[in-house]
């Protein structure tokens, strides 16, 4: 039951992670969006690829996108942002995921 109370939280929680990113696009300078733009574009197709992983129950799978993520965002925003909390959610719901799927 938890495990899908886990799955649930993070597929409800997916909507606020595409609006956030859309809303952090709108308060960068246009010369730094166009910089990092690749890196974001990469990170987006990359979180999208975890939830997918995620709702197919491919957790070892999605672990190491869900890592390239939160990497490439801290290297776009560093640490104090909401894309980058959203990456270390879906990280944490990973490892968490990995550990109830285990017992």
């Amino acid at each position: 039951m938890r495990f899908y109370t886990l799955i649930l939280i993070l597929f409800l929680l997916t909507a606020f992670d595409i609006k956030a990113q859309e809303k952090s696009a709108e308060m960068l300078p246009k010369s730094q969006i166009d910089v990092q733009s690749s890196e974001l574009k990469e990170a987006e197709q990359l979180s999208t690829q975890v939830i997918k992983l995620y709702e197919k129950g491919k957790f070892d799978e999605a672990l190491p996108l869900a890592e390239r993520v939160l990497f490439l965002r801290e290297k776009v925003f560093k640490t104090e942002h909401l894309l980058v909390a959203f990456a270390l959610r879906n990280l944490g719901v990973a490892q968490q995921a990995i550990r109830e799927q285990r017992r």
